[in-house]
């Protein structure tokens, strides 16, 4: 927060764990209680992590947003899942209030600032959720029609084991996953449940595909998802790549659009590994998938991807001390199968409860349920090259940097 262009950052699991009992307690102070809905309007920062596994502590369930919604963007889903609580920060405020108004829900807007978490309690009491509870709402990308909310419990991340049979991840490996966490927060969580540090990085208003690359080989990234959209940018800008940056990663994948041959082959010319394509979509985690050991057919998604199994509970996960939870010694807690399964029909939209803390009796009328669990890890930080347009990046536990 308020930290100049080219800051570097780093955050140990031990720090984020006070950052989200921090943000717990602030949430219930302001009144915010189980089964309410916390959004978030931020850019990839360690305390929009800590703020929402700080909801998820307290039993609250997260929205997250894009930093580049407009006004009618995020008033929609305000209007649809009816937050208690709003969190941005002070280039975005204008456009969170005036969404808010539009949107009649009464939210109350909390803007991150240096003395924001000043005097609160770092052991806010966790809530002893169930595994099927929700534990957050992501929205459809709208390409069909209006965006869906889609609600998700918290054994969503005991499902969304592609960090473990794509990526390979490793404890204490760099990863970096492209895109906005609006879009996919286990491209965040599920690294840290494998142990990983997370490295992120901002970019100014023009996104710099060769600026991110050199950042990340600057920052010793080995993990990536990337999706086809930013490598074209990147060969565009820069056919040479992987001569001008020396980034050399042990496992690149690929998702959210088609993955082309020519695309996948020039990115093994470049940097010596190939491009592992999966698939998935906001209701469950990746069904189909190339993986680390098997042949990959260019142009093909792959094969059916595996369910995994986890000894940790999504519950208890957010429970772990500064260990990874993948490590830990977790207690007994509720847990159940991680296999993905999609929506099963609409339900009302959720809207807030008479007191606060209390379940609401209805969601929000797009919202589609998927069965699929949350859980919590770190992040780091770091800086990119001295670029025009290149603004912040971080790693973790948290890691991050500005430019």
């Amino acid at each position: 927060m308020g930290r100049p262009p080219g800051a570097r950052r780093t955050v140990t699991w031990a720090e984020l764990t006070a950052l989200t009992g921090r943000f717990g307690a602030l949430l219930r102070e302001v009144g915010t209680g189980r089964g309410e809905r916390v959004a978030l309007v931020l850019p990839a920062l360690p305390e929009t992590a800590a703020a929402a596994l700080g909801a998820l502590r307290i039993g609250a369930v997260i929205v997250v947003m894009s930093a580049l919604w407009q006004r009618d963007a995020i008033a929609y889903r305000l209007r649809d899942c009816a937050p208690t609580v709003v969190f941005t920060d002070r280039d975005r405020e204008p456009v969170v209030r005036a969404a808010v108004a539009a949107a009649g829900t009464g939210t109350a807007v909390v803007v991150l600032s240096p003395t924001l978490l000043d005097g609160l309690t770092e052991d806010a009491e966790a809530v002893d959720t169930g595994a099927d509870e929700p534990a957050q709402i992501s929205y459809t990308s709208g390409t069909t029609g209006p965006a869906k909310g889609i609600v998700h419990a918290h054994r969503r991340l005991l499902g969304h084991n592609e960090f473990d049979v794509c990526h390979d991840l490793r404890p204490g490996e760099v990863f970096h996953g492209a895109g906005d966490w609006a879009w996919s927060m286990m491209k965040l969580l599920g690294p840290w449940r494998a142990g990983a540090v997370q490295f992120a990085y901002q970019q100014g208003p023009r996104f710099d595909p060769v600026a991110l690359f050199a950042a990340m080989a600057d920052h010793g990234v080995t993990n990536l998802l990337l999706n086809p959209s930013v490598l074209r940018r990147l060969r565009q800008a820069a056919p040479d790549a992987g001569a001008r940056i020396p980034l050399r990663p042990r496992i690149a994948c690929s998702s959210s659009e088609p993955l082309p041959a020519d695309l996948l082959e020039w990115f093994r010319d470049q940097f010596g590994v190939t491009l592992l394509d999966y698939y998935g979509c906001t209701e469950s985690y990746p069904m189909v998938s190339n993986r680390p050991g098997q042949p990959v057919k260019p142009g093909s998604m792959g094969t059916p991807t595996p369910a995994g199994r986890s000894p940790c509970s999504a519950t208890t996960a957010l429970r772990c001390r500064p260990a990874p939870p993948a490590r830990c010694a977790c207690g007994p807690g509720p847990t159940r199968s991680t296999r993905w399964a999609t929506g099963g029909g609409r339900r009302q939209a959720p809207r807030r409860s008479a007191g606060s803390g209390g379940t609401p009796a209805t969601w929000p009328a797009s919202t589609r349920t998927a069965t699929t669990g949350t859980s919590a890890a770190p992040t780091t930080s770091s800086s990119p090259p001295a670029t025009a347009s290149a603004r912040t990046t971080w790693r973790t536990c948290l890691t991050r940097t500005r430019r």
